[in-house]
């Protein structure tokens, strides 16, 4: 009847202006997401180009100043042109831990406060977008930074500082050896550890030499101790010495000391001297490795262990230091370009690394523990600058 009638009018009407509102809706949002992509590169677009622009200075800068440095004992040995390079131009990757982090802070600074200076921020901020989601690409690329440093602190930086180290070998006519090594760990053919405070490897002669034979749960079963060990063409003599032998229950059952006796272990001269490696040449396996070895023979690993948590704590500096570029920048936000916002990143930067490097080293003498010494200032900053951003979210809203 007639109200049927008008209720399928109704029905009709009301799935009409339903499909138009939804029309209308969905092109909004299309038409807001493309804005917002469109955004995304723009902000995107002008950090990367900062970026790069400062990352190339400061690695330019560190590569002048590390010729002039090396640029005497290039000439007073008559380094090859390949060793050169490769003593130079390998460092690239070691100096760029240092200015990926800082590079970050800087360009996040500038970007942030040319933003500001034209305008542009205060347009962004009245066409309803959030402080926070104007940064979000700035963010993310800080998190890939982070990620990219990780990599390149794993596998790349090992290598180049392991070939440069090799490349002043041959340079100061260290061929064969590294000539004088001190407080040295070796793990031996047979498995046994040896230890010696000094190996000068021309003269082919050990001091302070101590050697381990553990069973297969790491446990010690012996242990030689010898002033000196020296080569006499044929075998390793040591001299002036002791050998302590123990059981199950780690007790001595023998101790006898002696003035001189042969050493029959596999190892070469040479051996002692080519396979040595410092923490910022091996990656994290290899020094968690290492640091178990030492372990199991009841020696102190501190300072190891806080390079180790340091292996994984340096590479978030990109992404701290991004979080500290905009909440400085929203606190500042008229100081944060040009000279202004550079003098503020140096002396953000410094101060943090300064702090840094003095709590690795606290905790490197033992004052703390490793994990927290290595992570103590990336927590810091970033709880601080968390806070910065909860706070302006609360002002915006």
């Amino acid at each position: 009847g007639l109200f049927s009638d008008l209720v399928t009018r109704a029905g009709k009407l009301f799935s009409r202006n339903a499909r138009n509102s939804s029309r209308k809706l969905l092109k909004s949002h299309r038409l807001a997401f493309r804005f917002g992509r469109i955004l995304d590169r723009y902000v995107l677009e002008t950090f990367a180009k900062l970026f790069a622009y400062i990352l190339s200075s400061l690695l330019a800068i560190s590569l002048i100043v590390h010729l002039f440095e090396k640029i005497d004992n290039l000439l007073e040995h008559n380094a090859s042109l390949i060793d050169s390079l490769i003593a130079l131009g390998l460092k690239i990757p070691y100096f760029s831990i240092v200015a990926i982090p800082f590079s970050t802070l800087v360009a996040t600074i500038l970007t942030i406060g040319a933003f500001t200076k034209s305008s542009e921020l205060v347009a962004m901020k009245s066409s309803g977008i959030s402080y926070l989601r104007i940064n979000a690409p700035i963010i993310v690329t800080g998190i890939l930074i982070s990620g990219v440093t990780f990599v390149l602190n794993e596998s790349i930086i090992p290598y180049c500082n392991q070939q440069v180290e090799e490349a002043w070998d041959r340079i100061k006519n260290r061929e064969r050896s590294r000539f004088v090594r001190f407080h040295r760990w070796y793990r031996g053919k047979d498995g046994d550890i040896y230890y010696f405070q000094h190996n000068d490897a021309e003269k082919r002669v050990i001091t302070g030499f101590s050697q381990f034979t553990l069973d297969d749960d790491m446990n010690i079963r012996s242990r030689l101790e010898s002033q000196k060990m020296y080569w006499d063409s044929k075998n390793w003599v040591c001299s002036n010495g002791r050998f302590i032998e123990l059981d199950e229950n780690n007790t001595v059952i023998r101790d006898e000391p002696f003035d001189s006796r042969i050493n029959p272990i596999p190892e070469k001269p040479e051996d002692f001297s080519k396979e040595h490696k410092d923490s910022e040449e091996m990656n994290i396996r290899e020094l968690r490795e290492y640091i178990g070895v030492l372990k199991s023979i009841g020696f102190d690993t501190t300072e190891y262990e806080v390079d180790w948590h340091a292996k994984f704590s340096i590479p978030f500096l990109a992404l701290i230091m991004v979080l500290i570029g905009i909440g400085f920048a929203t606190q500042n936000p008229r100081s944060a370009g040009g000279l202004v916002g550079v003098g503020t990143s140096i002396f953000i930067g410094a101060s943090y690394f300064v702090i840094f490097r003095i709590i690795l080293e606290i905790g490197q003498a033992g004052k703390l523990p490793p994990l927290v010494s290595a992570w103590f200032c990336n927590a810091v900053f970033f709880l601080v600058s968390l806070y910065i951003l909860n706070k302006v979210s609360q002002n915006a809203s």
